[in-house]
């Protein structure tokens, strides 16, 4: 939501950063991505929340056609695209790492009480 308000700003609305809107585009969908991905309970799903959100990116860009000192940039989405998946690249290393150490490997697991 937080996105796509900041994103739907008329131009010259939004903070300038000092650095590079690529890079704010690629943390901002990185860190979405991350926390979508960590939702999830398994690959499958992850990878729907992971489309999902890049569906929404690619309508966001669209949007911003019709919004004063704004523009459609195929590398915003781009940028946005390889934010999330490093996200969900990073989600499943995370979980297979758990997994491999015999630890939980996803939140569902941390939530479910032990067995006795």
């Amino acid at each position: 939501m937080i996105i796509t308000v900041l994103s739907l700003l008329p131009g010259g609305v939004a903070p300038a950063l000092g650095i590079s809107d690529k890079l704010v585009h690629f943390s901002t969908y990185l860190l979405a991505g991350g926390v979508g991905a960590m939702a999830t309970s398994n690959g499958r799903r992850m990878l729907l929340v992971l489309a999902a959100t890049a569906a929404v990116s690619l309508a966001i860009e669209v949007l911003q056609m019709a919004v004063p000192g704004r523009q459609f940039e195929w590398l915003d989405f781009v940028a946005n695209s390889l934010g999330l998946g490093l996200a969900g690249l990073a989600v499943m290393a995370f979980r297979s790492a758990g997994a491999d150490r015999g630890k939980p490997a996803d939140a569902q697991a941390l939530r479910r009480p032990p067995r006795q």
